[in-house]
């Protein structure tokens, strides 16, 4: 299953790896901002420590400060820039801050003992910044050596590339730190010299740039020539549209928000490789954006290939004490999975069915169901409640199992209707009924509707 950290956002995922995330990614530079003061020690290292211990052996990428900016806390009194993009943030404002470094690096030291931890630096321009910054974190062990405290000695440090002349020193960085991210937000308005804030010039901001692509390929190429690992994290990363050309780049891994994870899980097996790679070759080679965003379009892979049921859209023992709380506790579990961006317009579809007749069926189950845009993927949900709920059935009992059908919506076929009616053929077998009720867990109860009713499945 999918790690969740309550204070992150951001998730790192492998292509081509049937699990879904090897890394969490966390910057936790809002920890810092709209308080008098920064976050202590204590309150530092207790965070990192429940993502050492959510992560169950996975690594853990920490972010150092990237405060300044966009970001600017007024405890710390950062001067007022013209260009703060372009001015006093992230590892440049290290130096004068060292006590808050120490103060994070000591906290993240300290969870290293508990979990894979590894730390990421932002804005990296120079050989100098990297071996300053190592410099601090050697300071950081030393202070936790005296105070015998645990910690990782061996612990691994990346780098971010979103300033390009790091890109053009890599032989040299590639001698100092472990790994690599991509942050493609700021990179791509360094790189093209775009304001993405400016509407005069924001649509000149566009990473499907040859040049950028290139630059890309680029950078990609040299950090594997040296051994090392590279993802990449930003709006690029996170747009399901881009999957092709980052594929065909070669990366290791991306970060993107968790309720995107499964989309992408289903898209990876539907694209080859040497296809993208193929892809990527032309789209360089391309003169115009519009040829570029054909080729792009002729290489999506298709939304249906998820399949009908996942392990993800089952909830067992739910707490729900009332028909408007297993609704939404449904409705969220689709939207976790990927299966809708659009939670409130997928339960407005469902509350507009209930609002014509009960989709209580009696026996103790209940299948509401819909068509809707806000529905990414047909699918099927099911929730077990711990308590009886009242559905308004047509036995008048209350109901202990609920189905939602969701398809999407154009649908030129009646897919959700047949599904449906299959189980509610099933649902009149009483052997069905009290099967599926004793299951203990989500991933039997897929099993066994996978195979009752003849639909795709999916264990994680």
């Amino acid at each position: 299953m999918t790690s969740r950290f309550a204070f992150g956002n951001l998730f790192r995922t492998p292509f081509g790896e049937n699990n879904v995330v090897s890394h969490g990614q966390i910057g936790l530079e809002y920890s810092f901002l709209e308080r008098d003061g920064p976050p202590s020690e204590e309150e530092q290292f207790a965070i990192y420590l429940q993502a050492a211990r959510l992560s169950a052996g996975r690594p853990v990428i920490i972010r150092t400060l990237d405060l300044g900016g966009d970001k600017a806390a007024q405890y710390l009194n950062l001067p007022s820039e013209e260009n703060p993009f372009l001015g006093y943030r992230g590892v440049r404002i290290y130096a004068d801050h060292r006590d808050l470094l120490q103060t994070q690096l000591r906290a993240i030291l300290r969870a290293s003992a508990h979990g894979r931890i590894q730390i990421m630096v932002p804005m990296i321009s120079s050989l100098e910044e990297v071996l300053q910054f190592k410099a601090e974190v050697a300071t950081a062990k030393k202070h936790l050596q005296i105070q015998k405290i645990a910690f990782q000695p061996d612990i691994p440090i990346g780098i971010m590339v979103e300033v390009p002349s790091a890109a053009f020193i890599l032989d040299q960085l590639c001698a100092e730190v472990d790994f690599f991210s991509i942050g493609t937000n700021d990179l791509a308005q360094y790189f093209l010299a775009v304001d993405r804030d400016n509407s005069r010039v924001a649509e000149l901001s566009n990473v499907l740039h040859p040049g950028f692509l290139r630059f890309l390929r680029r950078t990609v190429d040299e950090i594997h020539a040296a051994g090392k690992w590279v993802g990449m994290c930003g709006e690029m990363a996170s747009e399901m549209r881009y999957l092709p050309l980052l594929l065909g780049l070669g990366l290791d891994e991306i970060s993107l928000p968790a309720v995107k994870i499964p989309e992408l899980k289903y898209a990876v097996p539907q694209l080859s490789t040497a296809d993208c790679k193929s892809l990527l070759t032309q789209i360089i080679a391309c003169r115009e954006i519009p040829e570029i965003d054909r080729l792009l379009a002729s290489a999506q892979p298709s939304p249906s290939a998820q399949p009908l049921l996942s392990e993800e859209l089952i909830v067992v023992d739910s707490d729900s004490r009332n028909k408007e709380e297993a609704m939404q506790e449904l409705v969220d579990s689709f939207y976790i999975a990927g299966r809708t961006q659009d939670r409130q317009q997928l339960e407005e579809a469902l509350w507009a069915r209930e609002a014509v007749y009960s989709t209580g069926l009696g026996f103790g189950f209940a299948t509401p169901h819909c068509k809707a845009a806000a529905v990414t993927a047909n699918s099927i949900g099911v929730l077990r409640s711990r308590q009886p709920i009242d559905w308004g059935s047509v036995d008048s009992k209350p109901v202990r199992m609920i189905v939602l059908i969701a398809m999407r919506e154009p649908q030129t076929d009646n897919g959700h209707m047949q599904v449906f009616s299959k189980l509610a053929r099933k649902l009149m077998n009483e052997e069905f009924r009290e099967h599926l009720l004793a299951i203990e867990d989500s991933r039997n109860i897929v099993q066994y509707l996978g195979e009752q009713l003849n639909i795709s499945v999916s264990l994680v």
